[in-house]
């Protein structure tokens, strides 16, 4: 078994599932759920923002005890651990709309009120600027072929594979389903470099034994 790597949770690919799947059944008390990347508004421009990660928290000596670091930061947090990295990414449409539902309410309850494409614009291409250099990582899944990518990373992190996978925090599916082809289309169009790197990451999962 691997116990020494990284993952880097993006918005909306199925962290949470996976976080209990394999983290906390085969990593528990070894893993830290560093969420420095955790969304804060800012009420001068009324939108959500990442933190800064300062360099005295970005090498801190507590991290170096743990096995496994997985949560919301970029790929260049732990450069200084040299650990394996890993990480999973989703089509760039459904993973932005899914996000816009899942913070709307949070939106709205801070009296503010974004259409889809308001709020799409202001999250371009979020999964390469997060991942930074694909080739860097260990295994990038892809939650469109979840079952695939799941028994890959066993393999990867050499774990049993599981027979099923027990899906987290659902929530917005049939809204993202709903959209019009016309919207996302838009969003695909802000999102191009985004739509490479899927594209990329689904030929290599569909192409490996």
């Amino acid at each position: 078994m691997i116990d020494k790597f990284i993952y880097v949770h993006i918005l909306k690919t199925a962290g949470t599932t996976i976080r209990y799947e394999i983290f906390e059944k085969h990593y528990k008390g070894k893993y830290l759920y560093d969420d420095m990347f955790k969304m804060k508004r800012n009420p001068d421009i009324k939108k959500f923002e990442h933190p800064v990660i300062i360099e005295n928290q970005k090498n801190h000596p507590k991290y170096k005890k743990y096995n496994v670091i997985f949560g919301h930061f970029k790929y260049d947090k732990y450069n200084h651990l040299n650990f394996p990295m890993f990480s999973f990414i989703r089509h760039p449409v459904d993973r932005v709309l899914s996000q816009y539902y899942y913070h709307k309410g949070l939106y709205e309850k801070n009296g503010k009120k974004l259409s889809v494409m308001e709020f799409c614009r202001q999250w371009p291409n979020h999964m390469s600027d997060v991942l930074g250099d694909p080739k860097k990582y260990k295994f990038i899944g892809v939650v469109d072929q979840m079952k695939r990518s799941f028994d890959m990373m066993c393999d990867y992190l050499e774990l049993p594979r599981q027979h099923s996978i027990m899906k987290k925090r659902v929530g917005g599916d049939d809204m993202v389903k709903r959209t019009p082809k016309k919207i996302r289309r838009k969003i695909e169009q802000l999102n191009d470099i985004d739509m490479q790197l899927y594209h990329m990451i689904m030929e290599k999962i569909r192409g490996e034994k």
